[in-house]
């Protein structure tokens, strides 16, 4: 409970603050304004470059094939978006083999059919003498110049050259690397066949996919956030030794031990026995890191369920680090019974759209589509503060003695342990679900509410 406190102290500061509205107006106009920019780059990215390859189409048809729009062979077949009056034939002869050197200004990319062709040491490669097409491409050629800011903001050129080549080479399989980044991209066959149109069945099961993706994802995160939080409590039982230093009084190393009572009861018991509290804190320390060891290897299970085998580098950490903030935000703000409502159901929306989009297109422009439904996270996170945080604390609560306005039933009396582990899944409901005995539980200081 005192750790309760402790936490409302900070939100009580947040919502008597004088600027309280302002800051809160002035961020969430902010972030929903960024946010509805982003929405509508990627309706635009969608529109034009998902489910077609005209770009590369031309440049292949005018640098590669000698004007013909279309290519077939026993060996290979490309689909180009292109329509001729006059049919041109080529000469030209494809191998599944070959490498594509594409050059977008100053960014780099090489292609094959084959991963193993670009990733065997150059002298073999140099010596096997694969044949390389060069196709060279200004930036206006790909993206409008008034685009092409929002292209390198949302670091989108890979998205539209993958496309691209998906479609061209859309019976057979690719693998492209980035030369510059070094990022690489491999895709079979049937995979684009199955993400680049999927069934209503399909769909529908990504719906429910999707729901069950972010249920484990908070429920994990939230777990971990809230052990993080109790094994901490032994980084600040061991200031009270660095206060002996600076001749601290007793009182004021009394408050540590008494503001975190689950670490704070043990080292004070070690302490007036005699012994040091060294081996207390290094296990508090080891759970920590246990416990976030245990983490990361969630990420190996949860990074390929979501994104497949084939998403920009880095965006699986910044989902994972979003689900962080929002079970901190949770923790330090949500306690009003219409917060508890609505936001959960607002950011699972929010997060099961973006995931819904990923699981229904091939390698759709999740950068763009993420930064938006983020922003569109933050900026509720701001709402939630002004319409109901602010407005219930200024009339009925939370205060100090009743730091929540959701309980649960109290199964364990001893308030110097932290709640058992399974609480965090149990429901929480508002006073009125409670007797009075009952809320006499919650707060044993205090008599029938």
């Amino acid at each position: 409970m005192e750790f309760e406190r402790s936490l409302f102290r900070i939100y009580e500061r947040m919502m008597s603050s004088a600027n309280f509205q302002l800051w809160t107006k002035i961020l969430s106009i902010t972030f929903f304004t960024i946010s509805w920019i982003s929405l509508a780059c990627l309706i635009y990215f969608h529109q034009t470059y998902i489910n077609t390859s005209e770009i590369l189409s031309k440049a292949f048809s005018e640098q590669i094939l000698n004007g013909s729009t279309r290519y077939s062979s026993e060996h290979l077949n490309l689909t180009l978006d292109l329509q001729a009056n006059i049919e041109k034939y080529t000469n030209i002869t494809l191998m599944p083999e070959d490498i594509y050197n594409i050059s977008i200004g100053s960014v780099k990319f090489q292609f094959s059919l084959h991963f193993q062709v670009l990733t065997m040491p150059k002298d073999i490669k140099s010596r096997l003498n694969f044949t390389e097409h060069n196709i060279q491409l200004s930036y206006k050629d790909v993206v409008p110049t008034f685009m092409w800011p929002f292209i390198i903001i949302f670091n989108e050129l890979d998205t539209i050259i993958i496309n691209q080549l998906a479609r061209i080479f859309r019976d057979n399989p690719g693998f492209i690397i980035n030369l510059g980044s070094k990022e690489m991209w491999i895709w079979s066959k049937k995979q684009y066949e199955v993400t680049s149109n999927p069934s209503f069945p399909q769909k529908i099961g990504n719906l429910f996919f999707s729901i069950f993706v972010f249920i484990i994802l908070s429920l994990v995160t939230g777990m971990i956030c809230r052990l993080a939080i109790a094994g901490s409590a032994g980084v600040m039982i061991s200031l009270s030794w660095c206060m002996t230093l600076f001749n601290a009084t007793e009182n004021t190393r009394m408050i540590l031990f008494y503001s975190f009572p689950w670490a704070g009861q043990p080292a004070y018991s070690l302490r007036n026995a005699g012994k040091g509290i060294g081996s207390l804190v290094l296990s508090f320390f080891v759970m920590l890191f246990t416990f976030y060891f245990m983490y990361a290897c969630t990420y190996l299970l949860w990074t390929p369920m979501i994104f497949g085998n084939i998403y920009p580098s880095g965006l699986d950490e910044r989902l994972y680090t979003v689900f962080s903030i929002m079970e901190f935000y949770s923790l330090l703000f949500v306690r009003t019974k219409k917060t508890v409502m609505w936001f959960p159901r607002i950011v699972m929306g929010l997060i099961c759209t973006f995931i819904l989009y990923r699981k229904n297109n091939f390698y759709p422009f999740m950068n763009t589509y993420f930064f938006g439904v983020t922003m569109l996270c933050f900026g509720t996170m701001v709402v939630m503060l002004s319409l109901f945080e602010k407005e219930t604390f200024t009339h009925e609560g939370p205060t100090f003695e009743s730091p929540r306005l959701v309980y649960q039933p109290v199964f364990n009396r001893n308030n110097s342990s932290l709640p058992e582990i399974w609480t965090l899944f149990y429901p929480v409901a508002g006073r009125g679900h409670f007797t009075e005995q009952q809320m006499s539980n919650i707060f044993p200081r205090q008599g029938p509410v």
